[in-house]
């Protein structure tokens, strides 16, 4: 199976409609990440659209976790080099590369995640398995922010049981019947669970839904057949010969 592109556009698009990030920031980073296949936290806070810090507490909030941060919190840029380009990985994932977490911890809460509405930062939280402050230190390592966000930038984190918005994973629970495979109320717990699901090569295509206000939209989706059209799209730099996010315009030349 192909692997899926992680759904930055929506993610980013979350941090707009929060007022965190401004959309022509958004764009901008969106045209570097797809250029340089950073992840896109690590991109905006290189370009001062965010903090560390404050980027930090959005993305744990998507997962559960209400982060109180202290007055001191540092806004740090972090400024990529080359030879260190990192992959999205499921939240789950690297709990256990991480060494916070097991396998067979990681199969048991995700086996509960199926069977239930509850968000897999709840989940762990709750049997013991890992710790507030272990799930926010894998977020941070999950979206590259390790450079420009510290431990001690954070007052207090706790579980939170609030749910803002509806999310829907749809995908084939047999062959030709589409159906609701998890709801939960986190875009990044959406996320996480579906790439679990593509890793186990048990789906052929999945959905992601976001339920609000009546309404249901369709905010990501996988296909084998996408996949591969994504895989075969040419780099933008030999497209168009260079780089569009980096560009500032037609050169100045002095007048005659």
């Amino acid at each position: 199976m192909l692997q899926p592109a992680y759904p930055w556009r929506p993610l980013g698009r979350l941090l707009v409609e929060e007022g965190l990030v401004d959309a022509a920031d958004l764009d901008a980073a969106l045209a570097e990440q797809q250029l340089t296949g950073r992840r896109l936290g690590e991109v905006l806070v290189a370009r001062g659209a965010i903090s560390g810090p404050e980027l930090t507490r959005a993305l744990t909030a998507q997962c559960g976790i209400d982060l109180t941060l202290t007055p001191a919190a540092e806004a740090r840029r972090s400024e990529s080099t080359e030879g260190e380009l990192q992959p999205w990985r499921p939240l789950g994932r690297l709990l256990v590369e991480r060494g916070a977490l097991t396998e067979a911890q990681l199969a048991e809460a995700l086996r509960e995640q199926q069977t239930s509405d509850r968000r897999l930062g709840e989940i762990l939280v709750g049997r013991g398995y890992v710790s507030t402050l272990e799930l926010v230190a894998a977020v941070i390592d999950q979206h590259g922010l390790e450079r420009s966000t510290e431990a001690e930038d954070f007052a207090s984190a706790s579980l939170s049981s609030r749910v803002r918005e509806v999310y829907e994973v749809e995908g084939e629970d047999e062959p030709g019947r589409a159906s609701v495979l998890y709801r939960t109320g986190g875009f990044l717990d959406a996320t996480d669970f579906a790439f679990e699901l593509l890793e186990g090569a048990s789906h052929g295509w999945l959905r992601i839904f976001r339920l609000r206000n009546g309404e249901r939209e369709e905010v990501w989706a996988y296909d084998e057949g996408r996949a591969a059209e994504a895989a075969a799209s040419p780099n933008v730099v030999d497209l168009f010969g260079f780089d569009p996010a980096r560009w500032t315009g037609p050169p100045s030349y002095p007048a005659a």
